[in-house]
């Protein structure tokens, strides 16, 4: 009796993508870290029953979305994804490269970081870029006001002017609402631990 010949299937498909579809992409699975988002784009997808081998081709432009960022698995903030943010496929389908921008919008009392009392509350846009892979995202931080003058924000910008500061006033900010004044020797509106805790989170993000 002969051996059966097994059955080997492949696929091949292309897919137009529009904003009438939401794409949803998971950065961290544990915490619930996802990205929301709709836009345009032309992707392959090839099945290679051989080998069976799943491979993704092509490039997402966002046009708009959202990415629920998570800290310490208690604070959860909504970041509007920008439009222009990309995702690009090039074979595996869990080593997407992606170009994303995103904000969270507050406002806060710029006071604090600089120590001076006849100034207002302000709009705050924490900033985040997201790049390298879906799997290993590289993330950076970033704040813009853009309803002070650019005296002031240089002001802002002597005083956060590391990386840990800018981490330490993100997390602050996302967290409590508030600037941290720890680098100008004041209080902050956490505990030592938890402030720790919370800017060392931020801080992982980047190495």
């Amino acid at each position: 009796e002969e051996a059966e010949t097994p059955l080997i299937v492949n696929v091949n498909a292309a897919i137009e993508a529009t904003p009438d579809a939401q794409v949803s992409l998971i950065l961290d699975q544990k915490l619930g870290d996802m990205i929301r988002a709709r836009g345009n784009g032309n992707l392959t997808f090839n099945y290679d029953g051989r080998d069976d081998q799943f491979k993704m081709y092509g490039q997402y432009q966002i046009t708009k979305g959202d990415y629920l960022f998570t800290i310490q698995s208690i604070i959860a903030r909504k970041f509007e994804l920008l439009d222009g943010s990309t995702v690009r496929w090039n074979g595996d389908p869990t080593a997407a490269v992606v170009d994303i921008d995103a904000k969270y919008t507050l406002n806060a009392y710029v006071g604090d970081i600089l120590a001076e009392d006849n100034v207002t509350s302000t709009q705050v846009n924490c900033l985040m870029d997201i790049s390298g892979t879906i799997s290993q995202p590289n993330v950076k931080f970033d704040l813009n006001m853009p309803n002070i003058d650019d005296d002031m924000m240089r002001k802002v910008r002597s005083v956060i002017n590391t990386d840990e500061a800018m981490n330490r006033n993100v997390a602050s900010l996302l967290a409590f609402g508030t600037f941290n004044t720890s680098d100008l020797g004041g209080n902050s509106s956490m505990s030592a631990v938890g402030f720790a805790a919370l800017s060392s989170e931020i801080s992982g993000l980047l190495s």
